[in-house]
């Protein structure tokens, strides 16, 4: 393939400084809400087990008579709140405003072609008969 034509261009294109403005509001409602617990507790013990035992002899008259508790030392819950503050809904607004300034600027486009023509080859072989 031979090139017939070779070209080269380049294009310039100037592009104007712009601004692009942009405004926006934006609103939250807020549910407030505040949390109270209390909880009182007083040292103690607390009774775990408790047994009465009863003895009696045959053909005796005496009796013998055994009650035991057992306690544990612990924590007794003497008072509990709980409570919610509920407050009424509010509405929160947001105003905002942005301002996007670009600069002129140029652009450049580079453009390179070649056009090429086919060419036919002949070629030829010899062959040796014997």
């Amino acid at each position: 393939m031979i090139p017939t034509q070779y070209s080269e261009t380049t294009t310039i294109i100037p592009r104007p400084a712009y601004e692009v403005y942009s405004h926006g509001c934006r609103l939250n409602i807020i549910d407030e809400q505040r949390f109270k617990e209390e909880v009182q507790v007083r040292p103690g013990i607390r009774q775990k087990y408790f047994n009465t035992t009863s003895y009696i002899y045959p053909e005796s008259s005496r009796r013998r008579y055994k009650s035991s508790i057992q306690f544990i030392p612990g924590l007794k819950t003497k008072h509990y709140t709980s409570t919610v503050y509920t407050f009424p809904k509010w509405a929160q607004r947001t105003y905002s405003s942005a301002v996007k300034h670009r600069d002129a600027e140029t652009l450049k486009w580079y453009k390179c072609s070649v056009q090429m023509e086919a060419k036919d080859f002949v070629s030829i072989k010899l062959i040796q008969v014997s």
